[in-house]
């Protein structure tokens, strides 16, 4: 029978998840604690139009733009990874991300989004919540 790890102390955090994730980016636990919450502090990228490849600095991502939200990379080490996306990105449009990471992969942590209207990120509580399967 599968259980969900629980994330809340930062040994588990740091060996088992193997986190590579910038310091400026927020990273709470969930309030069951078996969960880690990716918050505000992520790099947003434009894949689309004339500024393919640069940073959108001001948070605001119009609408039938796409873009990456990067945050690190992920590489579980004794189990594996489920990550799961904020809900609300699902309103403004579509989105793709990973879903379940075996050990010893790795993956990069992303969101990537295809805007059906304008999104102001600052809304955004939290981008990401991963939590690891016993």
């Amino acid at each position: 029978m599968s259980a969900l790890v629980k994330l809340n102390l930062s040994s588990r955090k740091a060996n088992y998840l193997k986190l590579d994730i910038p310091p400026w980016v927020e990273i709470t636990n969930t309030k069951s604690a078996l969960g880690i919450q990716v918050g505000k502090g992520v790099k947003v990228v434009s894949q689309s139009g004339e500024k393919s490849g640069e940073e959108i600095l001001d948070g605001i991502i119009a609408a039938n733009k796409r873009v990456s939200i990067e945050i690190g990379v992920l590489r579980p080490q004794k189990f594996q990874a489920m990550i799961e996306c904020n809900p609300l990105l699902h309103k403004y449009g579509t989105v793709g991300h990973a879903r379940i990471v075996e050990p010893g992969d790795e993956v990069d942590l992303a969101i990537y989004l295809k805007t059906d209207k304008q999104l102001d990120l600052s809304t955004i509580d939290w981008f990401l919540r991963i939590y690891m399967i016993d």
